[in-house]
């Protein structure tokens, strides 16, 4: 028989009677004494309803065991149910129970391959007693044999048959561990004989009591005892009746064990190899369960054809496919370029995985989508539930329908492995690790970046505030170090050294002095009056003067704040805006709990009294216009229409006077203007000479001010992506739970999923924007200066304290300052760079996958490769069959063995596992349930082939030596866990 789906569960009963045993219950009426042809057609008659009682039992695997085999072969029942049993698809394992000498007598089975001659297990038993003994006798008192364990073992051997010895009911009487069979020293020794791998015990090894002498064994809390063996449960039945069992004898099937295997001797043999994955005591297996719970999850075959109008003209290909894929794990095997990648292609696209189809090894547009080949075939999924959906191989994944199993392919693998600063695979870990958040906790949102993007909005409104303080400090500390050029000291002390200059040369011009005639010559009384009028006139006109720049003063003021207090009322209307959306936001919320945002919030927005400061002081600024601007002059009370009239009056009256009064009231205002002058002169010299001392003394440490609010500013951004950076770390909680799951498994091998700032991938190209990169400093050049940004990068990869984060900012600005350059020389827009630099938008919290305290670009690509797909097996909470496309390409054989299969291991009891190979530690080691093989004969007009089978399968044992280098030493390592 093929078993084409591979190792599958079955129900096997390993210690079976027939009623040649002295205690069969309700015997049938059969005289062994007659001639066979007499009795025959009684015995074929119980054998068919030995055989229908087991089918009913749905046992597929039975081990025939009577005591001492039987007297006669002739004239017993075991070659009739073999016949009947071959009939109905159930195998048995013939073989015997025998009671060997060794303490009070052992009892043991010993089971033969299926098609072992019976004539040659006759022989073997008869060996093992006196000549003439009767082997069977119906007194029933069952002869001990002549051998001890050791001895029946060299007989076997000698007979060259293929066998398996079993410690028959090990905790019961006759059974190795039952004290009244043997005791002490001599049962350790018994007990731990290696050649025998079994043990039949009464029950399910979890329910006895840890602390009872078999639940010590069985754990191995006894260290005498403790030993790696297999147990299973049988029924050592004595009947096939369920209402007819006394003397806690059971019928046929009544205990068994679920083994995965083929039903076969060879399948049986596996359990010796794998016994913690291929057997089970109780109920159901948890695959079974699951298949039988999730129908919809599991693939039951794949079908791959021509369409109906394709006559092959393009190559055989795929025509009338049907291969049964097991539920556990698929194993695809090939030499390379022979379909291996084409079977996990079409199942991907048949299961609609949502993965880039350039990443496709044989459906891509360059193989076999090339000239449209594709569009002659079809395939589809039939799965456990019985849905199946047709797709031609030509079509595209869909994305808008759901995803029927997830799918690895090789180039998605390489592409992460080897391209691993992208954010593709920081997207994986993102999705991966929302799936770990509860679905009541994950806000109604899809993915990973909606969650967080609701989570932080209002953080993100904070640190946006401080962004904008800390521009409005740029902007301080860019006119601060405009006065830092050198180029601009220089200028000031150039410009003080020429006014200086022109002082000096100013000086020379002073009006030459003229005496007032007064003190030579007496006035008469007319034109003493004229004088002092003059002087009255004056007087007035430079008290008016006065009043005009200061009216001219207080309306600059005014209109300042006239400003100021409309730009608040602008300000106070966007608040009034941004409040009316927020609650336009949270009323839906609100209402689902009968709240009123009235009850909770109140406010109000008056301006009524700013409207009567800005109408108050507009008026003023109205009233002061009219005094003393020109265009108002026609009103009496305007300052310049009264300075016209006093220098109206002032020149008349100067027209009266003598001639030398005259040249001293033109000396008196020549020398006024002079000084005037000559103050202007001196005030500009004055402040020339203020402001390079405050260069030479007070800048430096106004800049330094500057920085150390902005530096400020940015702290408390960074302690706003600090509570960023807690969501992240909360999110993963779920997530490291399951990483220690896994502890068993994973030994040394730490896996950690670290929460961390990272500096953006394109910090060196925005940072550069700023940079001129044709002025001397550090960052001169555009290669160099890449170069340059991306080594101070690369310094700073771990950047989770603030001062790592003030660190790195003061080692960028301070490459500014080398060779005695300033930063303004060397940056573009100084306001924008310095608020970019400080806004920290280019960090970001990331998740990164780790191994020990080693992030994935310290690895070696072996040990990347191994930790990607160990991240994708343990933490993929999926329970849609995975399919993955030669994981190993990447990692190297270690890596394989060590880790990898573990995991492989774990995740088929969880889902269905299909994995394309040529790797024999994944196929082998990995226990694989089922492995296919595939060929495109490229002679025979590229026709695919295939053969399916499980590892014990000899044929695909064969398949899998010359396929897969190492198979055997891959045997040999999978015997060596357990020999």
């Amino acid at each position: 028989m093929n078993f084409e789906r591979g190792s599958e569960w079955r129900k096997w009963d390993l210690h079976v009677h027939t009623p040649l045993d002295h205690e069969w219950i309700d015997k049938p009426n059969i005289d062994f004494s007659k001639q066979l042809y007499e009795i025959e057609s009684d015995i074929k008659e119980f054998s068919k309803k030995f055989v229908e009682f087991a089918k009913n039992e749905k046992m597929s695997v039975l081990a025939i065991v009577d005591h001492n085999f039987c007297n006669d072969i002739e004239k017993c029942y075991l070659p009739y149910i073999i016949q009947e049993a071959n009939e109905n698809e159930i195998t048995i394992l013939p073989g015997f129970e025998i009671t060997v000498k060794d303490g009070s007598g052992i009892h043991l089975l010993v089971i033969f391959k299926e098609n072992t001659k019976l004539e040659k297990i006759h022989e073997i038993v008869k060996q093992c007693f006196n000549p003439g003994e009767t082997l069977n006798p119906n007194n029933g008192q069952v002869p001990i044999s002549n051998k001890s364990i050791d001895e029946l073992k060299q007989l076997l051997d000698r007979s060259e048959e293929e066998y398996i010895l079993v410690f028959a009911h090990a905790d019961r009487e006759n059974g190795v561990l039952h004290r009244n069979t043997i005791q002490g020293s001599r049962r350790v020794a018994e007990w731990k004989k290696e050649f025998i791998k079994i043990a039949q015990i009464s029950k399910n090894p979890k329910d006895f009591d840890e602390n009872s002498f078999m639940g010590k064994v069985i754990k191995k809390i006894d260290q005498y005892y403790a030993r790696d063996i297999t147990y299973i449960i049988a029924s050592d039945c004595r009947t096939i009746n369920k209402t007819n069992t006394t003397n806690n004898r059971t019928y046929l099937g009544e205990k068994f064990t679920w083994i995965k295997a083929d039903p076969t001797f060879e399948g049986l043999k596996q359990i010796i190899y794998e016994s913690e994955d291929r057997v089970y005591v109780g109920d159901e297996p948890e695959l079974l369960k699951r298949v039988r719970e999730n129908p919809t999850k599991f693939i039951d075959k794949i079908e791959i054809n021509w369409n109906e109008d394709y006559k092959g003209n393009k190559g055989e290909w795929f025509h009338d496919i049907v291969i049964p894929l097991n539920y556990g794990m698929v194993s695809i095997i090939g030499n390379k370029g022979n379909g291996k990648s084409a079977l996990a292609d079409i199942i991907a696209l048949c299961g609609n995985a949502h993965v880039n189809e350039n990443d496709f090894s044989f459906l891509n547009k360059e193989r076999f989508k090339k000239g449209k080949l594709a569009s002659n075939f079809k395939a589809k999924l039939i799965w456990k539930s019985g849905e199946q959906k047709e797709v031609r191989l030509d079509e595209n994944i869909s994305f808008d329908e759901i995803e029927r199993v997830k799918y690895i392919p090789q180039g998605f693998f390489e592409r992460l492995t080897n391209n691993i600063e992208n954010k593709e695979f920081e997207n994986e870990i993102k999705k991966i690790i929302f799936s770990y958040v509860p679905n009541e906790e994950k806000l109604d949102k899809k993915t990973f970046d909606e969650f967080i993007e609701f989570k932080r909005n209002n953080i993100e409104q904070e640190i946006d505030n401080i962004i904008i303080q800390i521009k409005q400090l740029s902007r301080e500390f860019e006119k601060l170090e405009k006065k830092r050029e050198k180029s601009y000291l220089n200028k000031l002390k150039s410009q003080k050294v020429n006014k200086e200059n022109e002082l000096e040369e100013f000086q020379k011009t002073k009006p030459k002095e003229i005496l007032n005639p007064l003190k030579n010559e007496k006035l008469s009384m007319e034109m003493e009056e004229i004088y002092n009028r003059l002087a009255d006139l004056k007087k007035d006109k430079d008290n008016k003067e006065k009043e005009l720049n200061n009216k001219n003063q207080y309306l600059k003021e005014l209109i300042l704040e006239v400003e100021n207090l409309k730009n608040i009322k602008k300000e106070l209307f966007i608040i009034n805006k941004i409040i009316k959306n927020k609650i336009e936001e949270i009323t839906p919320i609100l209402n689902k709990y009968n709240l009123k945002i009235e009850s909770i919030f109140k406010y109000s927005l008056d301006i009524s009294k700013i409207e009567e400061i800005i109408n108050k002081k507009n008026k003023d600024i109205n009233s002061i216009r009219n005094i003393i601007k020109e265009e108002y002059k026609h009103n009496p009370e305007n300052l310049i229409n009264q300075l016209n009239i006093i220098n109206n009056e002032i020149q008349k009256l100067e027209e009266q006077l003598s001639d030398p009064m005259r040249k001293y009231q033109k000396y008196l205002q020549d020398l006024k203007e002079w000084q005037k002058r000559r103050d202007i002169i001196e005030n500009e010299i004055t402040n020339l000479r203020n402001e390079i001392l405050y260069i030479e003394n007070d800048l430096i440490n106004d800049i330094e001010y500057i920085r150390k609010q902005i530096l400020e500013k940015s702290k408390e951004i960074f302690t706003k992506k600090d509570e960023i950076l807690n969501i992240y770390s909360n999110l993963k909680k779920s997530v490291e739970l399951k990483i220690k799951e896994y502890k068993t498994i994973m030994h040394e091998y730490k896996i950690n999923i670290d929460v961390s700032y990272k500096i953006s991938n394109n910090f060196h190209k925005n940072f550069l924007n700023y940079i001129n990169k044709k002025r001397r400093g550090y960052f001169k050049g555009i290669e160099e200066s890449e170069e340059r940004i991306k080594e101070i990068i690369s310094n700073y990869q771990n950047i989770n304290k603030w001062d790592d984060i003030k660190d790195f900012i003061n080692t960028i600005l301070n490459k500014f300052e080398q060779d005695d350059n300033y930063i303004i020389n060397q940056v573009e827009n100084l306001t924008d760079f310095i608020t970019y630099l400080y806004s920290l938008n280019y960090i970001e919290p990331i998740y990164e996958l780790k191994l020990g305290e080693k992030s994935l670009t310290a690895l070696s690509p072996g040990e990347r490769g191994a930790l990607l797909i160990v991240f994708y097996l343990m933490l993929d909470q999926n329970d849609i069959p995975l399919i993955i496309d030669q994981p190993e390409e990447n990692l190297d054989n270690e890596s394989i063995y060590k880790i990898l299969v573990h995991f492989i291991r774990e995740v088929k009891k969880k889902r269905q596992l299909i994995i394309v190979t040529h790797n024999p530690n994944l196929a082998i080691v990995g226990d694989s349930d089922q492995i296919i093989h595939v060929t495109i004969d490229k002679v025979n007009n590229n026709k695919f082939i295939y053969k399916s089978g499980s590892i014990e399968n000899q044929e695909i044992n064969r398949v899998c030596s010359r396929i897969l280098e190492g198979t055997l030493k891959a045997f040999d390592k999978r015997r060596l866990k357990y020999l």
